[in-house]
């Protein structure tokens, strides 16, 4: 999001803008993708990825051990941003 202004601004947000703000924040300042998700019965980060060959199909693929970070950001993105 850019906002550049010479003069005062009043920019009203919904709910659900204020949401697609602080996920896209959140993936900005971490080290998170939207198909990342931690795996709570191993602690690891998986990414969820579509692959195309004549077909399509699904794929998992660990990407690293989940640290605290990666803990409150997969239960803040499930918890507050499942409808985005």
């Amino acid at each position: 999001m850019v906002i550049k202004a010479t003069q005062e601004l009043n920019i009203n947000l919904d709910n659900e803008q204020q949401k697609e703000v602080t996920r896209d924040y959140l993936y900005k300042q971490t080290d998170w993708k939207p198909t990342y998700f931690v795996n709570e019965e191993d602690g690891w980060v998986y990414e969820e990825k579509t692959c195309h060959t004549t077909h399509s199909f699904e794929v998992t693929d660990k990407v690293r051990l989940a640290n605290s970070e990666d803990i409150l950001i997969d239960k803040i993105l499930k918890t507050h941003m499942f409808n985005l």
